[in-house]
């Protein structure tokens, strides 16, 4: 299982996030693939900052920002992703090694004031339940105030409550500290 990132733990220091999550896996089948898995990424992410939610909207978000994405990654074809490829990498994405990838760079970008506030929330986040089971995906995140910025997260399985969650994200915060 992925993890929180320790201080003492490697995380390519003073790597890009963008160059952090070339490293994620693409489980997408090699025929037909048109859009590497770091392009599709940084365009659903970029666009899912600026309100665009589905996946109809995240094509539509690449398409109004067309000549800066390829432009950004050179793009040779000068063809961005469609609203399929997004849905089809959302569907196959592994949440624990895409959630060790941002807080490897969090690790390497975040500093906390002595003083800060560190919270916790979880969240049952809208439109993310699997087809057969009907039941949504709850985070629980752990966020610096001064900051604003979160710091981790991890998921909810199913009929489980956040405290566990919640008290592993602290002994993980707390270990880091040392």
């Amino acid at each position: 299982k992925f993890h929180m990132v320790s201080q003492n733990e490697s995380c390519d220091n003073n790597k890009s996030f963008l160059e952090l999550i070339k490293d994620l896996t693409d489980l997408r089948s090699s025929q037909g693939k048109r859009h590497e898995i770091h392009v599709v990424m940084i365009i659903a992410i970029m666009a899912i900052m600026n309100g665009y939610l589905s996946f109809r909207a995240l094509q539509d978000y690449a398409e109004v920002n067309k000549k800066e994405f390829i432009k950004l990654f050179k793009l040779k074809k000068k063809q961005l992703p469609k609203k399929d490829v997004f849905r089809t990498v959302f569907n196959q994405i592994q949440f624990e090694e895409l959630n060790f990838i941002f807080e490897s760079w969090v690790k390497q970008e975040l500093k906390i004031a002595k003083l800060d506030w560190i919270s916790l929330d979880g969240k049952a986040i809208k439109h993310t339940f699997p087809d057969k089971t009907h039941h949504f995906v709850t985070l629980v995140s752990m966020f610096a105030h001064k900051s604003k910025q979160i710091i981790s997260q991890d998921k909810v399985k199913h009929k489980n409550n956040e405290i566990p969650i919640s008290q592993s994200l602290i002994d993980l915060f707390k270990k880091n500290e040392n």
